[in-house]
């Protein structure tokens, strides 16, 4: 569960954002660039968040899985509609391995002093207009979702939705991470750009955000703030992540 904290001064946050992204448009997008040279750390590798896994099977679109990829394998497993997420997701997984092969990414061959090397994948440069349409997505979707736990929302612990999709107004932090790339893949953002992170705040709660990748650094789109900052100027304890988009490949964070 993800307890996602509100600043008490969100207001005055989102005016520095939107102060934020006018210069950086005037700037040309290089003030923004220059400060997030480099992409986050990785560690060993982790098994994905069972909230997220449930959203796929029931969201695989949204999730980066082929529909009808999944439907093909709940039609032919008997019990498949009653699988949890993460008994369905690692059954999926697993069917796009070689013949012989087990997706196990809970007992990865990793020590924990070991690090993944971030794959090479080509991420866009940060222009003013990726950058104006980051802000436009953060503030609308900050502004749009009315802060609500999952339990007061669905009567559960823990469940990952796009409740701007499903005609909703309100959510968490992951949902608020989940429709900001929902938005962003609508608007031409590569998917692989946008992976969800995991991470602790300064009062200890769990949290989630979109981490954008482009022009050589990483940003944090937060519903806890207004601003778009680079991985390392955020006041987060960093847990783990996805990686390239991938709804199965992700990892520790080696930041600390």
């Amino acid at each position: 569960m993800f307890v996602c904290r509100k600043q008490d001064q969100h207001g005055r946050a989102l005016v520095r954002g939107i102060a934020a992204a006018a210069l950086s448009l005037v700037l040309g997008g290089t003030a923004a660039a220059a400060s997030a040279p480099h992409p986050m750390p990785l560690g060993e590798q982790a098994a994905p968040p069972d909230g997220f896994l449930d959203f796929c099977r029931r969201q695989p679109g949204d999730c980066g899985i082929d529909p009808a990829e999944a439907r093909a394998l709940l039609r032919s497993s008997q019990s498949g509609s009653a699988q949890s997420g993460s008994a369905w997701a690692w059954r999926f997984a697993a069917s796009r391995q070689a013949p012989g092969s087990v997706y196990t990414p809970q007992r990865a061959n990793l020590s924990e002093d070991d690090e993944v090397e971030a794959p090479r994948i080509e991420n866009p440069a940060m222009t003013p207009e990726l950058w104006a349409v980051a802000q436009r997505v953060n503030q609308y979707v900050n502004r749009t979702i009315i802060r609500r736990s999952d339990w007061s929302a669905y009567g559960v612990n823990d469940r990952w939705a796009t409740p701007l999709a499903d005609g909703r107004r309100y959510g968490d932090c992951e949902d608020y991470a989940l429709e900001k790339r929902r938005l962003l893949i609508q608007a031409g953002v590569p998917a692989q750009a946008l992976d969800i992170a995991l991470a602790t705040t300064r009062w200890g709660d769990s949290h989630a955000v979109l981490l954008l990748s482009a022009g050589g650094g990483e940003y944090v789109l937060d519903n806890l703030d207004a601003w778009i900052l680079p991985w390392d100027q955020a006041p987060y304890r960093w847990r783990a992540r996805q990686v390239g988009g991938d709804p199965f490949h992700w990892v520790r964070a080696a930041t600390n």
